[in-house]
């Protein structure tokens, strides 16, 4: 089964601009960042009272990172990006929430983290034993 990493990554990616990338894993803190690049990293998975069986809460922070690191034009570059990715997040389906978008740093980029929960299936644990 996929996981709810790469599902959110399936989603996202075709919503988003073309010269964007989107990495279902954490950022190292000195990767190099060559276009705007989002990053998707799992936080919880939880269960919800009202939720049907079978389903469960998952979050996440995805943290997007503008490549601009010139001081006149990156946070409009970067405004201008996090605006873009709300707009896509609020059309993937009511499956998909964000509630927060926080500027952060990441090294020498400025970057937003944008805190998402989804609604998707549980997983059937893989029986990596064979048995």
């Amino acid at each position: 089964m996929t996981s709810a990493r790469q599902q959110l990554a399936t989603a996202l990616t075709p919503a988003l601009p073309a010269d964007w990338i989107v990495i279902p894993h954490e950022p190292e803190l000195d990767a190099q960042i060559g276009k705007t690049s989002l990053y998707i990293s799992q936080q919880t998975i939880g269960r919800h009272r009202s939720a049907p069986m079978g389903k469960q809460l998952v979050t996440f922070t995805l943290r997007l990172i503008c490549p601009n690191t010139a001081v006149q034009t990156r946070e409009d570059d970067l405004e201008d990006a996090v605006s873009e990715l709300l707009f896509e997040l609020e059309h993937l389906g009511s499956a998909f929430v964000w509630s927060e978008a926080s500027k952060v740093r990441h090294g020498a980029y400025l970057a937003y983290d944008v805190d998402l929960t989804m609604i998707g299936n549980k997983a059937k644990p893989t029986n990596k034993r064979g048995v």
